[in-house]
This record gives structure tokens, C-alpha cells and sequence, in this order.
């Protein structure tokens, strides 16, 4: 939708980012994968507008069999002829939600993948000039989103290494 860029890929990009940069492993889903809802410890929808009929039924059994639901922003508010609607998922008890502005969440900028459609290989353009570390606030903000997970989803944390350095990626 006319929002995705300026709304949604930031939100995407700042909780993957969290989840990366804090050894929490994360999918990213799509309709075709609404049968195994039940294998996820949670299933974050951020700031998804468009969702079809099949997929809002199936994320509401999802969270009212006690799976953890966490909606971010405006889900479901745009129905099948792209027209505004309710959210389906405001003041339902088995989902947690979130305004989109309730936690402030920093994106860094690595490197922007441009495919070329007259070479056959991708080129990659780094945008070096772009790119900073986080600052004082954006870490507090990004430890914001890792203490809302360890409240809400606390089985995120089973590779948890105490006391390793920050931003050290650690796997099995």
C-alpha cells in the first residue's frame, strides 16, 4: 500500500535488526504459511494494512488458542477493495498491541542492494556516508524492544550468552 515505504519497512527493518543484533531468531512469514501459526512462539504483524479474510481468521485463532499475537500500528485497516476499514484486531484481549510510535525504533543503513536489469549480476552500492553506529538513544530504544520481548516472549532467550559484548552475534 501508498504507505509501506514511509510506514511499514521501518518498523520491518528495526525489529529484525533488534532480533539480529540480539541473537533472536526470527522468520519472516507470509499467507501461505498460516497452518503452522502454531509452531511460532509469536507472530509480530507490523503495521500490515492489507490483510485478507483467510489470513485476519487464522491470526485471531492463532491468539485465542494462546499463541502471542503482537500488532503494530494500523493491521488490517484496509479491506479487500483497499478501503479503509476497523481494525479487526482493536480491543481484542488476546492480542497485544502496540501504537507504532510507541516505541521508537532505529534503523540502520548498511548497504542498499540495486539489481540491474541489463547486467546479470547484482551490484552493490555502499552507501558508507549514510551509515553511523546507533547513538545513545537509539541503543535505549532498541533495549526497549528487547525488554518488550523478554516480557511478552520470553522463549526467544534460549541462546541468551550473559555478559558477551554488544552486538556480538552468537550461534551454536
Amino acid at each position: 500500500y501508498d504507505g509501506y515505504n514511509s510506514r511499514s519497512a521501518p518498523i520491518i527493518s528495526s525489529w529484525i535488526q533488534t532480533c539480529g543484533h540480539h541473537n533472536i531468531p526470527w522468520e519472516m512469514i507470509n499467507k501461505n504459511s498460516l497452518e503452522q501459526l502454531d509452531t511460532y512462539d509469536a507472530v509480530i504483524l507490523p503495521e500490515v494494512a492489507f490483510l485478507e479474510e483467510k489470513e485476519i481468521k487464522a491470526l485471531l485463532a492463532y491468539a485465542e488458542n494462546g499463541g502471542k499475537l503482537i500488532v503494530i500500528g494500523n493491521c488490517g485497516t484496509l479491506n479487500k477493495d483497499y478501503l479503509p476499514c476497523e481494525s479487526p484486531f482493536k480491543n481484542n484481549s488476546d492480542v497485544i498491541m502496540l501504537e507504532r510510535n510507541e516505541y521508537a525504533f532505529p534503523v540502520e543503513k548498511r548497504a542498499t542492494l540495486h539489481q540491474r536489469w541489463d547486467k546479470s549480476d547484482a551490484e552493490i552500492r555502499l552507501e558508507s556516508d549514510c551509515w553511523r553506529p546507533l547513538n545513545g538513544v537509539e541503543k535505549q530504544e532498541r533495549c526497549k524492544i528487547i525488554s518488550f520481548l523478554k516480557e511478552h516472549v520470553p522463549e526467544c532467550f534460549l541462546l541468551e550468552t550473559p555478559n558477551a559484548p554488544e552486538d556480538l552475534l552468537v550461534t551454536a
